[in-house]
């Protein structure tokens, strides 16, 4: 499983709630945009399916190192 975050601290939680099954998980710091390139930088040739969580978490909003940049939101 990869998941793809651009917020750390949502991709910390990941790692910690995840970290049982060790290698077979990969956290990338990454906006969803950019999938294709952190699989293939993975080294992983094919997936099987794609489960997208385009929920937002409310400190997404107000922290600027949050997923969502509220410069972007405010024009």
């Amino acid at each position: 499983m990869i998941s793809l975050d651009r917020d750390e601290q949502a991709l910390q939680i990941a790692r910690e709630r995840l970290t049982r099954f060790g290698s077979k998980v990969s956290c990338v710091l990454s906006p969803f945009s950019r999938i294709a390139e952190a699989v293939h930088e993975l080294g992983i040739p094919k997936v099987d399916g794609v489960l997208a969580d385009l929920g937002f978490r409310a400190c997404s909003l107000t922290s600027r190192n949050g997923g969502f940049r509220s410069e972007r939101l405010v024009r």
